[in-house]
């Protein structure tokens, strides 16, 4: 990735774009993804940092789904970013059950990518120089690698003498035996068979038949300071309102064995998708860098629309550190303020006993200081009259909005969660009558005092 220039996502900040696959010199693949990840319309181009070709990423897996993968847990399966396309590889390299910690298992993997025998001692040999940090020369051919020292950058070559993608010379290909070249394509095979070969992420095919044995020389990798444990900053819990932002972020910090901050390590933040709080863009997991004090801090989180509990959980990307857990409440969004219930219309509301009022006969519009309030919670209670009013249990009644079954339709007097539209405005649900005439009262009251009484008349049947 030229030097590990990447974003705190981990995706590239230049895209690495292998050799256009035209035949010439190269297998030739037509294009596949419409230049979505290669930006080449008429012919394929291996894409990211394992040198995926498109298709073989987006469909060219088992049962026909793609090898693409989500290894930092954005959502996304971007071959130009590291940990999608690590994970993708690993995915690859382990597929039809095989186990890369045997032998046997690793030669088959290595060869699924390029059946060569040349080919698998190199790639083992810069195995064991990764491992390791030391180097042996494939079949003892060679020279011992010299570190020529100054312009190197990427830790594994001297830029001074290797060309980076599209400066002129093409890079080593995954499907290839020689840097640059590719072989013809063959009929893809599964990962794992027996003849060693499959739909690999170069997707080149059979390769040539003399590779060239030793790798660039290596410049000796410094070995990282090693993450042993994330400890969490600050000790109280994190709070939002519904809909609103977390007033702090989760904050770790990143320590090595001996106590000392550790910079550069990614950190990634999950947030249970059921909890509905979000990162920007409507993530649910982030991934951050510490910096060189060895802290990393999520980026504003905004809360759901619901009220709950959560836990948020970091975790150090690669390291086997154990997670650093914070706790999140969401508190429901106080109820809108009115103090004032006002019906409407004057017109005087009657029905016949046994019969219902006309359809949303009562609409009221609450108000605060003069002003409309959307959302206001409005109780609407039939209630009997004197100086002490209680629930009336004869004339008008609504109907269980809730209930099913047999007590579907029941008569209920009381309803509770009625709330004023965007406009303030709040039409009641249908009123109905039973055998008994005379007047009768619906109070409708907020949680802030207001109170409006409204009258409603029955006439006797058959009147």
């Amino acid at each position: 990735a030229r030097g590990g220039a990447v974003d705190a996502e981990g995706t590239t900040l230049q895209p690495i774009i292998g050799p256009q696959l035209n035949g010439h010199g190269f297998a030739l693949i037509t294009d596949t993804d419409g230049g979505r990840y290669d930006g080449d319309l008429t012919h394929d181009r291996a894409v990211g940092p394992m040198q995926f070709i498109p298709s073989t990423w987006s469909n060219g897996g088992p049962d026909g789904a793609g090898w693409g993968a989500d290894g930092n847990g954005d959502g996304k399966k971007d071959p130009h970013n590291v940990f999608d396309a690590a994970l993708a590889a690993g995915h690859y390299l382990c597929a039809g059950g095989r186990d890369l910690s045997a032998q046997g298992d690793l030669d088959r993997a290595i060869l699924g990518y390029n059946d060569s025998e040349d080919y698998l001692r190199t790639v083992l040999s810069w195995y064991t120089f990764y491992r390791k940090g030391t180097h042996e020369v494939p079949d003892g051919r060679g020279v011992l690698p010299v570190h020529h020292g100054g312009a190197g950058r990427t830790g594994d070559r001297d830029v001074r003498t290797q060309p980076e993608h599209g400066a002129g010379a093409p890079d080593r290909h995954p499907g290839s035996g020689k840097p640059g070249k590719a072989g013809k394509p063959d009929r893809p095979g599964k990962p794992g068979g027996s003849h060693g070969t499959g739909p690999t992420p170069g997707g080149t095919g059979t390769p040539s038949p003399k590779p060239t044995p030793t790798p660039p020389a290596p410049k000796p990798p410094t070995e990282p300071t090693r993450l042993t444990v994330l400890e969490r900053v600050g000790d109280e819990d994190l709070s939002a309102t519904a809909g609103g932002e977390f007033a702090t972020s989760p904050r770790v910090r990143a320590k090595d064995a001996a106590g000392q901050a550790v910079a550069g390590a990614p950190v990634r933040f999950t947030l249970p998708a059921a909890a509905g709080a979000r990162f920007p863009g409507g993530a649910t997991s982030v991934t951050v860098p510490t910096d060189k004090d060895g802290l990393a801090t999520a980026p504003t989180l905004r809360a759901g629309d619901k009220a709950g509990a959560f836990t948020i959980r970091a975790t150090a990307v690669g390291r086997t550190a154990p997670a650093v857990a914070f706790g999140a409440t969401v508190e429901a969004k106080p109820a809108p303020k009115a103090d004032k219930i006002a019906r409407t219309s004057d017109k005087e509301l009657t029905a016949t006993a046994g019969q219902p009022f006309a359809e949303d006969a009562v609409e009221v519009e609450a108000t605060y200081q003069g002003k409309a309030v959307p959302g206001a919670a409005i109780t609407a209670t039939m209630i009997t009259a004197g100086p002490k009013p209680e629930e009336n249990d004869k004339g008008p009644y609504f109907k269980d909005p809730e209930a099913t079954g047999a007590g579907k339709g029941k008569p209920v007097r009381t309803l509770t969660g009625l709330t004023t539209d965007a406009n303030g405005l709040l039409k009641l649900p249908k009123i109905y009558t039973d055998k008994h005439a005379g007047t009768f009262l619906l109070r409708l009251t907020t949680a802030d005092g207001a109170v409006l009484t409204v009258k409603l008349k029955v006439a006797p049947a058959g009147s």
